[in-house]
C-alpha cells in the first residue's frame, strides 16, 4: 500500500494533468498533496476516515468530536472548505461559523493564506481573489468558480444571506462552544436557538452541515444534536476521536509513538480538567457544578479592618499514609477565620499541602503549619478520623490543639454542604490556590479529590458551630439554596444535603 501511495505521489509531482485527475475527485489526495506541509507525521486512520467522510455526499450532517490537535479543523474547516469548491462537489457558497468574530476570521484567514501562499494550489486551480462583501464582513470570492467562502460568528445575523442565487451549500461550525458558554443553561439554549432557528434555515435541501468541537457538557448543543441523530430526529453521523483508543494506545501513533511523547504533551496541558475535556473528551454534567466558578472570591491580602475580627486559624488534614504514586495524597488546607454568624468570613491561606507523605512527615508538617500560621498562638488542627488515621490526631493532641473529626456522608455530600458558604461569598481564596479551586469546581471530573475533601472538612467545621446555631445542617443549606441560586443547583444537590444531615 505504501509503495502504491508513493507511486501516485511521484506521478502527481511530475504530471499536472494526472495530478488534477487525482485531486479533483478525491479530498484524500487533495489534502495529502496540497497540504503536505501539515503532514509532519504519518496520517492516522481516524484522520483518513475524516477525509473519506467529507467525500461522502450522502452524509447530510457530520458531527466530529476530536481531541485538541487532531487536525479536525485543518482537514474540514480549511482543506475541505477549499476542495468542496475547487474539487468534485463544485459548491458555490461555503459558510464558516466560529464562536466569536475573531475566531471566524481566523478560520477564514487560514483559507486565505492557502490561496496566497500555496504556490501549487494557486498555479493548478487559481486564480483566487479577495473582496469585501455587502454584509460588512470579510469574505473570499473565487470568480473562476463563481463561488464564495464567508465567515460569521455565533449570534450574528445570517437570515437571507446568499451568494448570487446560491444559499450556503456547505456550513461548517467549528468550536462554537466554550467551557464558559456551556456552564449556563440559558447560554446553551441560546446557541441551540440561533443554530436551529437562524443558521440551519439558511441552507437548502442539498446543504451539508459540519459541526466540529469538543462535547464539553452533557447538555451542550453538540450533545443535543448528537442525541437528535441517535434518536433519528436529525439526519447525520457522529464520530468521536479521543486521544486514546479503547486499549489506552494513542489514536495518532505516528505522532505519539512512545510514552515519552505522550508525557511531553501532558506536561503542556495546564490542568487535569483541560486534559479530560479536550483530550479524553469527557463531558461535564449538571452534577459536576457543585461549586460554580463565579462563586469563587479571590483576595490579594485580607483587609486590615478584619484584624479586629480575627478569631482563630484552623488547619484541616485529610491524611494518606501510603507513599505509592497511585495512592491518594495527604492534603492540608489552612484558613484564618474572622467574625461570627452573618459577619463571618473565611480566608483560605496560600500555603497548602497535597503530597505523598510518611506518617512522620505528616506530623511534622502539621505542627509546622500550626506554629507558623497561628498568629501568636498555635493554630487549631482537625484530622479526618477514620481507621489508622485516628493515631495522627491523637499524637498531635499532645502539645497542639488537635482533634479527630469523623466524616459524615460521601466526599461529594460534604462538598455540597461546604458549597453553601462559598456560594454566600463568605469564603475567599488567594490566586495561588488553583489546584484546590479546580478540585472543588470540577469535582466529578477530578481523579484526585484530596484538597477538596480537606477543604470541605474545614468549612463544615467552621460553619457548623458559628453559622448554624438555630437550625440543622440540611435546613441551613436549603435556605442558602433558596436564597442565592435557586436555579443553579439540581434537586440532586438537596438530596445530597439531606443525606449529609441525616448521616
Amino acid at each position: 500500500m505504501n509503495e502504491t501511495h508513493d507511486r501516485i505521489i511521484d506521478l502527481m509531482i511530475k504530471n499536472r494533468t494526472a495530478r488534477l485527475a487525482i485531486v479533483v475527485p478525491s479530498h484524500y489526495w487533495f489534502f495529502h498533496f496540497y497540504f503536505h506541509k501539515y503532514l509532519q507525521y504519518r496520517t492516522a486512520d481516524f484522520q483518513k476516515e475524516m477525509l473519506y467522510l467529507t467525500e461522502d455526499d450522502s452524509i447530510k450532517s457530520l458531527l466530529v468530536a476530536g481531541f485538541r490537535g487532531s487536525s479536525k479543523s485543518t482537514i474540514i474547516t480549511t482543506s475541505y472548505a477549499i476542495w468542496s469548491i475547487l474539487g468534485r462537489p463544485q459548491k458555490k457558497f461555503v459558510l464558516i461559523v466560529g464562536q466569536t468574530a475573531e475566531k471566524a476570521q481566523e478560520h477564514l484567514g487560514n483559507i486565505k493564506r492557502q490561496f496566497e501562499e500555496n504556490t501549487l494550489l494557486r498555479q493548478d486551480l487559481g486564480p483566487f481573489k479577495e473582496e469585501r462583501n455587502r454584509w460588512g464582513a470579510e469574505s473570499l470570492i473565487l470568480p473562476r468558480y463563481g463561488a464564495r467562502i464567508a465567515a460569521r460568528s455565533v449570534g450574528q445575523r445570517v437570515r437571507g444571506i446568499r451568494h448570487n442565487e446560491h444559499r450556503p451549500d456547505i456550513i461548517i461550525l467549528d468550536d462554537i462552544e466554550s467551557i464558559e458558554s456551556v456552564r449556563s443553561k440559558d447560554t446553551r439554549d441560546k446557541i441551540e436557538e440561533w443554530v436551529t432557528n437562524d443558521l440551519f434555515p439558511t441552507g437548502d435541501l442539498g446543504t451539508r452541515f459540519f459541526l466540529l468541537g469538543t462535547p464539553l457538557h452533557s447538555d451542550s448543543f453538540f450533545m443535543r444534536l448528537k442525541t437528535a441523530i441517535d434518536e433519528g430526529r436529525f439526519a447525520g453521523m457522529f464520530r468521536k476521536y479521543q486521544f486514546f483508543d479503547g486499549n489506552g494506545v494513542p489514536l495518532w501513533p505516528g505522532k505519539f509513538a512512545s510514552q515519552e511523547a505522550v508525557d511531553t504533551l501532558r506536561k503542556t496541558i495546564p490542568n487535569e480538567i483541560a486534559w479530560r475535556l479536550e483530550f479524553l473528551l469527557e463531558t461535564m454534567s449538571e452534577d459536576i457544578q457543585i461549586v460554580h466558578p463565579d462563586w469563587i472570591q479571590y483576595y490579594d491580602s485580607a483587609p486590615k479592618e478584619l484584624d479586629a475580627k480575627y478569631r482563630y486559624t484552623i488547619i484541616s488534614i485529610d491524611p494518606a499514609v501510603s507513599k505509592d504514586d497511585a495512592a491518594a495524597c495527604t492534603a492540608m488546607v489552612a484558613a484564618h477565620v474572622y467574625g461570627h454568624g452573618e459577619d463571618m468570613s473565611i480566608y483560605i491561606l496560600p500555603t497548602m499541602i497535597n503530597e505523598h507523605l510518611s506518617y512522620v512527615e505528616m506530623k511534622e508538617r502539621a505542627m509546622l503549619l500550626s506554629r507558623t500560621f497561628g498568629r501568636g498562638s498555635l493554630a487549631k488542627i482537625i484530622v479526618e478520623y477514620v481507621g489508622a488515621q485516628s493515631y495522627l490526631a491523637q499524637d498531635l493532641a499532645v502539645g497542639y490543639p488537635a482533634r479527630g473529626v469523623k466524616p459524615r456522608g460521601s466526599k461529594k455530600d460534604r462538598l455540597i454542604v461546604a458549597a453553601g458558604p462559598v456560594q454566600a461569598k463568605k469564603v475567599f481564596f488567594p490566586h495561588t490556590t488553583q489546584p484546590l479551586i479546580d478540585q472543588i469546581v470540577w469535582f466529578d471530573q477530578m481523579e484526585r479529590k484530596d484538597l477538596a475533601d480537606a477543604f470541605s472538612q474545614l468549612i463544615i467545621e467552621v460553619t457548623n458551630g458559628s453559622q448554624m446555631p438555630s437550625m440543622g445542617m440540611y435546613e441551613f443549606m436549603k435556605e442558602q439554596y433558596e436564597t442565592h441560586t435557586k436555579n443553579q443547583l439540581s434537586p440532586g444537590s438537596l438530596a445530597g444535603w439531606k443525606r449529609m444531615a441525616e448521616s
